[in-house]
């Protein structure tokens, strides 16, 4: 006879809750429970982005960034008149009385006379220019990341009569500061031309300097031009404008700047007929001391003025 396997009998003991075993009130169990399923439902909303936000993804890796130009695409770091060591002509717009003249005169000898720096310094503060040609020396720098290219350089002018107020006259006594670039400011559009030295004569300008001559200067690097600007029968006053490639595009930069002060220079009133001076347009005529025919008034009382009376120099003009 088989024998039949008896079942264990269910345990009739109750079990507690897990807030009783832990202690717990039910009020504080049941606001558990609700807290930890709002913050499990919320966040896994968010990693599939169904709260209505941006899923959150790892950033890619930004690319590198170019440098970007600032400024004209040439610095310019110096604009300077170049010392003329021989030729001491000057004119000026107004007229410069005696008094004046003896100012200028101590301030030139104090400066170490006219053909020292200072000296130079001294007429040019005081408003004088150049006869008939000034030169520059112009420090350049490239500042554009992919290089700037100099094709030409013009001259931008704007021309009118001689200056008639003041003749300082020192002219040449030997030859001419060698010059590398020259403007025509005689012709319509001035260029930069070669320049042919002839002795104590205004040199010649020839030629087309740029169609032989192209740089290119990579950024910050450096380049000087040192370059005359010459007129015979007028006083202008100009700029040069360097004509620039830049990426593939035509660019026209301006040196000195439109919001700075041009350059200047000055013709000297010459005879048509023999082309000799003429100082009767002026108002006022002064000489070089070199030119003393003489002793000079101011060299009794121990000086050694700069500049004379033309009555007490050689003949230097009409």
């Amino acid at each position: 006879m088989a024998r039949t396997k008896k079942k264990s009998p269910r345990s009739t003991r109750a079990t507690k809750p897990w807030w009783e075993k832990w202690g717990l009130p039910a009020t504080i169990a049941t606001s558990l429970v609700g807290l930890v399923f709002a913050f499990v439902q919320g966040y896994g909303e968010k990693l599939l982005g169904l709260d209505g936000g941006t899923p959150e993804t790892t950033p890619a890796p930004s690319a590198p960034v170019s440098p970007t130009p600032s400024g004209e695409p040439l610095r310019v770091t110096k604009v300077t008149p170049v010392q003329r060591f021989d030729d001491h002509t000057w004119v000026m717009k107004t007229a410069l009385d005696r008094p004046q003249l003896a100012q200028v005169n101590k301030e030139i000898e104090a400066a170490g006379g006219l053909e020292s720096e200072g000296g130079e310094a001294i007429m040019r503060k005081l408003g004088a220019v150049e006869a008939e040609m000034a030169t520059v020396e112009i420090e350049l720098e490239g500042n554009h990341p992919k290089g700037v290219r100099i094709i030409g350089i013009q001259a931008q002018k704007k021309c009118s009569a001689p200056w008639s107020g003041t003749l300082l006259y020192g002219a040449p006594q030997g030859s001419v500061d060698p010059v590398k670039l020259g403007f025509d400011l005689e012709k319509p559009t001035p260029y930069a031309q070669y320049i042919e030295m002839d002795g104590r004569d205004l040199p010649s300008f020839r030629g087309d300097y740029f169609a032989d001559h192209k740089y290119t200067l990579a950024q910050d690097e450096q380049v000087t031009f040192r370059m005359a600007a010459r007129t015979r029968t007028q006083s202008c006053e100009y700029r040069y404008q360097f004509k620039l490639i830049i990426n593939g595009k035509t660019y026209i930069q301006a040196v000195p700047k439109e919001s700075d002060s041009p350059l200047l220079v000055s013709a000297l009133y010459t005879d048509g007929l023999d082309g000799e001076n003429l100082c009767s347009p002026y108002k006022r005529v002064y000489a070089w001391n070199s030119y003393s025919k003489g002793i000079i008034k101011g060299m009794i009382n121990g000086q050694n003025p700069t500049w004379i009376e033309k009555s007490e120099a050689w003949p230097f003009c009409k």
